[in-house]
């Protein structure tokens, strides 16, 4: 017996690796495309709606400020007011020894 004979070492044929070959590219290739595609679109979309989600961020921005300068305000106003003196009234007259002797 020889080693070398087609019997013992059988070969794929060239029809036989190109089918191989074949399918491990489909499987391969489809799902890479689809991801790649997927990836593609949801770009586009978050492309498409950053002028609204923009819009409605500064606007909500634009609200808060006003809320901080309401609120700086307010303290601002507190603070003047705690900080003024009060009116200095004048004390109860000292009673004298006689009104207190008396009294």
């Amino acid at each position: 017996m020889d080693i070398l004979s087609p019997s013992l070492l059988p070969l794929a044929s060239i029809e036989d690796v190109i089918g191989i070959c074949g399918v491990f590219l489909v499987a391969t290739i489809v799902p890479i495309v689809s991801i790649l595609t997927r990836h593609q679109r949801r770009m586009a979309e978050l492309m498409r709606m950053t002028p609204q989600q923009d819009t409605r961020v500064v606007e909500h921005l634009d609200h808060m400020q006003r809320q901080i300068d309401e609120l700086r305000s307010l303290v601002q106003e507190h603070i003047i007011n705690n900080d003024r003196p009060l009116p200095l009234t004048q004390p109860p007259p000292t009673p004298t020894i006689e009104q207190r002797l008396n009294g």
